[in-house]
């Protein structure tokens, strides 16, 4: 109980829940956006979210860690907020017109890069100094939020899909009428 005491920690677990949260949403709508709107498959939403993934990458581990041994980690924890955030700000504009390369691709790097500037000095921060008998105890709190502070009710994320007849259609692939011709 000690760790939660500590006021970097307890900063750093709420960063990374407010982080999580905003991605969750992201993921959950642009994933239903692409596939119902865009009419993409599977294998090309997960492509389409490869940028994201990349940004994350360079933020991390290009930008954030060099940058983190030269100022302190709440001089990359806002701008990386700020970013992410006008990432998901922009998502907001996109409509059922909206392309791909020019309404959606731009806000996931920004998002991406911003993310990658939030992890790194979360990370750093919450296992910074800690003793090696607390070891142990410290990450996981920072790394729970992906799995159990996504959703608002404190569940994990990784309920299953329900069967193909529980699923919704949309218009252009539910079934043909039972009094359509064949």
């Amino acid at each position: 109980m000690h760790i939660i005491k500590d006021r970097d920690a307890r900063g750093c677990y709420l960063t990374m829940m407010l982080a999580v949260m905003g991605m969750f949403g992201m993921f959950l709508f642009l994933t239903y956006y692409l596939q119902t709107v865009l009419d993409y498959t599977p294998v090309q939403t997960g492509l389409a979210f490869l940028p994201l993934t990349a940004s994350i990458l360079i933020g991390s581990t290009q930008i954030a860690a060099r940058l983190l041994q030269h100022v302190p980690p709440r001089l990359l924890l806002a701008p990386g907020m700020l970013l992410a955030a006008s990432g998901m700000l922009f998502l907001t504009q996109i409509t059922v017109h909206s392309a791909y390369a020019t309404d959606i691709l731009p806000a996931l790097i920004p998002m991406g890069l911003g993310m990658g500037l939030t992890f790194t000095p979360v990370f750093s921060t919450a296992t910074a100094g800690v003793a090696p008998h607390d070891s142990g105890v410290t990450s996981p709190p920072a790394s729970t939020p992906h799995s159990r502070w996504a959703v608002p009710s404190g569940r994990p994320c990784s309920t299953p899909s329900p069967p193909p007849a529980a699923r919704p259609t949309s218009p252009r692939t539910s079934p043909a009428p039972p009094d359509a011709p064949r």
